[in-house]
C-alpha cells in the first residue's frame, strides 16, 4: 500500500482517558473484530471495494475503552471510498487529561493497483517512444506522443487519485472527531 496512505496526529484533550473513552462510547455502534471489506456502489455508481458498514445512526463504528480506540466513520451515501481510514488512537493521560495518539490508514486488504498500471504505462511510454524516434515526422509522430501521454497517464493517475482521496478522507473524519469531541475546528496538529 505505501506509507504515502497513513497519517499520525495527536489531540490534546481537558479529560482523563475513561472520561473521554465514557464521553465517546455513546457515539459509537460497537463492532468487535476486524473490518470486513465488500462491494457496493458509489456515489457515482461505481462498485468499489469498501468497508461493511453496520445499519446504525451512530456516527462511529468500532471500539472505545480506555487505553486505545479504534473507529471508522459512518459514510454518507456520496462518502464511499475504497480509501476510507480507519481510525487506531491509543489514549495516553498527559497531566489532567489526555493525549490521543491516532493513526489513520486504509483497511489492510484495500489495494491501489498502482503497480499494474505503472507497469502498463511504462510499456505504453517505450512502446509511444519508439514510435516517435522511428516516425516519419510529417505524418505518423503524433501516435507516439499519445502513448507516451497514455503511458503517463497510466502511471500516475491510480497513484495520485488513492492519496489524494485518503488525504480527503482523513481531513473529513478529523474534523467529525473534532466536532464530536467537542474540539475547535482547526486542524490537528500532525506528528513527526
Amino acid at each position: 500500500m505505501g506509507g504515502a496512505l497513513q497519517q499520525e496526529h495527536i489531540l490534546h484533550l481537558d479529560d482523563g482517558p475513561a472520561a473521554l473513552a465514557a464521553r465517546l462510547r455513546p457515539l459509537v455502534h460497537e463492532h468487535s473484530g476486524p473490518f470486513v471489506l465488500t462491494f457496493k456502489l458509489s456515489g457515482g455508481g461505481i462498485v468499489t471495494r469498501v468497508m461493511e458498514t453496520p445499519t446504525t445512526e451512530l456516527p462511529w463504528f468500532g471500539e472505545v475503552d480506555a487505553e486505545r480506540l479504534r473507529l471508522v466513520a459512518m459514510p454518507d451515501g456520496r462518502g464511499v471510498t475504497p480509501y476510507q481510514p480507519i481510525l487506531r488512537g491509543e489514549l495516553r493521560p498527559e497531566g489532567a487529561g489526555t493525549a490521543l495518539a491516532l493513526s489513520l490508514a486504509p483497511h489492510p486488504g484495500q489495494q491501489t493497483w498502482s503497480l499494474p498500471f505503472a507497469m502498463v504505462g511504462s510499456a505504453l511510454s517505450i512502446w509511444g517512444a519508439w514510435q516517435f524516434i522511428n516516425a516519419d515526422l510529417t505524418r505518423d509522430w503524433y501516435l507516439g506522443c499519445l502513448a507516451m501521454a497514455f503511458g503517463a497517464a497510466f502511471s500516475l493517475f491510480p497513484t495520485w487519485r488513492a492519496r489524494s482521496t485518503f488525504a480527503r478522507d482523513c481531513a473529513r473524519d478529523l474534523a467529525r472527531l473534532r466536532r464530536d469531541l467537542g474540539l475547535p475546528a482547526e486542524p490537528a496538529q500532525r506528528s513527526a
